[in-house]
């Protein structure tokens, strides 16, 4: 997966929440509110293995554990709007200086 394609895929997560809610605890919960690993499930290509694993290390590397920052009683929808759209920015800069793969 390209940095570039890390951010989109970062943008159609934000809107996912938005559009659908926002949990913790659950990465999607009865009301079809999701977490931020949920709102990837929802949106990533399932037979791209190799994307996953590189999204997933990108998101390591900047973040840490997803699960922990989503789940954290002090985290809020907002928070996690706003580091998913940082990450996003990170990403498109990555992409920009020439950078391809993640």
């Amino acid at each position: 997966m390209t940095y570039e394609e890390i951010a989109d895929t970062l943008a159609k997560m934000q809107r996912y929440i938005l559009e659908h809610g926002w949990t913790q605890g659950y990465y999607e919960d009865r009301k079809g509110r999701v977490c931020f690993v949920g709102a990837f499930s929802k949106i990533a290509a399932k037979k791209d293995f190799d994307g996953r694993i590189d999204f997933w290390a990108f998101i390591g590397r900047e973040l840490g554990s997803p699960v922990c920052f989503n789940d954290l009683e002090s985290t809020t929808e907002q928070n996690v709007l706003d580091k998913m759209h940082e990450l996003e920015l990170k990403a498109k800069g990555l992409a920009a200086s020439g950078r391809e793969k993640a």
